[in-house]
């Protein structure tokens, strides 16, 4: 059974109250042949963010990760594994993301 979308509205509208920016990470070598890392804008969204009861969210995915927040969303965010996401002025990469009928479960280690 689908998860239907009034109730996802509903949730939306009453715990996704954080903004989470997604930038897109890119690797280059310079002119002298060094690495160097540059980062865009990928896209930004509203979520529920947790920093602590981790250890809940490894328990109930069978998650061995190092992880510092869990987020929900909607399942339709653009996000994926190895984006850098920035929430409340700290900045994160996504370790792991989990889509389920009813949200997307982001987990990020932070920087």
């Amino acid at each position: 059974m689908l998860f239907p979308d009034s109730a996802k509205k509903a949730i939306k509208s009453t715990f996704y109250d954080k903004t989470v920016e997604v930038f897109e990470v890119r690797k280059d070598f310079d002119e002298e042949g060094g690495s160097v890392e540059s980062t865009s804008k990928k896209s930004e969204f509203k979520a529920n963010v947790n920093y602590s009861e981790l250890g809940k969210v490894f328990e109930d995915l069978g998650a061995k990760l190092n992880a510092s927040v869990a987020i929900t969303a909607e399942t339709s965010v653009k996000i994926e594994i190895g984006d850098k996401m920035r929430i409340d002025e700290r900045d994160f990469e996504t370790v792991e993301v989990k889509r389920f009928d009813s949200h997307a479960l982001i987990l990020g280690r932070i920087l």
